[in-house]
């Protein structure tokens, strides 16, 4: 009876060893350690999609960079054409304020002769064609002036105001002691009016300065 249920249990003994070694084998040769195979292709995952990260990274800094340029680019565009735009608009107004410079010019001759004779004295005998002539002289030289003052043309008579340079052409000295009363440094006398065209010197007053040398 005892021999017979030790051979019983050393028979299940020895089928579950054979069984287990089986498994073993079966294991390996299918794939073996199959637990371990998972977390491997994981990290190969992992790397490729840090891999395809860096790439676009990359593209997308090469982008952003020239973008960079095209843009920089642009607004320098932007800007010189600004400035060319601004400069023809003063062109144009320049064109529009002193396109009559020349002509303004040559009409100052003009206006320097009638003034002189307006300024000639006039004989109290003198007959009444000279008067009405000098009156008619005087009418005229009061139109011109009005359509000089429409078109910006200003009549600049100095006398008694600071010598400036910019606007006045000293030709001589005028000394303190007959100075009538001037400081010294302002202008004493005007030989010659000048003429402003839009508020810039077309042609400066001819004045005699006072000085105390």
């Amino acid at each position: 009876m005892i021999r017979c249920c030790s051979n019983r249990i050393f028979s299940s003994a020895i089928r579950q060893g054979a069984v287990q070694r089986q498994g073993a084998y079966v294991r390996t040769l299918f794939g073996g350690d199959q637990a371990t195979s998972p977390p491997a292709e994981g990290e190969a995952e992992q790397s490729q999609v840090k891999a395809v990260e860096e790439k676009y990274s990359q593209e997308l800094e090469k982008a952003e960079k020239k973008y960079k340029e095209i843009e920089d680019q642009l607004r320098r565009c932007l800007a010189e054409t600004e400035n060319v735009r601004k400069r023809a608009e003063k062109q144009v107004a320049d064109s529009r304020l002193f396109g009559i410079q020349k002509f303004a010019k040559e009409l100052l001759e003009v206006a320097d002769v009638l003034e002189k004779a307006v300024d000639a004295p006039v004989a109290e005998d003198a007959s009444p064609d000279v008067v009405r002539m000098r009156e008619g002289l005087v009418l005229i030289q009061t139109q011109m002036q009005k359509v000089f003052t429409a078109n910006s043309l200003v009549r600049v008579s100095p006398l008694g105001e600071s010598f400036d340079p910019n606007c006045h052409e000293a030709i001589y000295q005028i000394p303190l002691a007959a100075a009538q009363g001037k400081a010294s440094g302002c202008v004493g006398a005007v030989e010659r009016v000048g003429y402003n065209l839009n508020q810039r010197t077309l042609r400066a007053a001819q004045v005699g300065v006072v000085s105390e040398v």
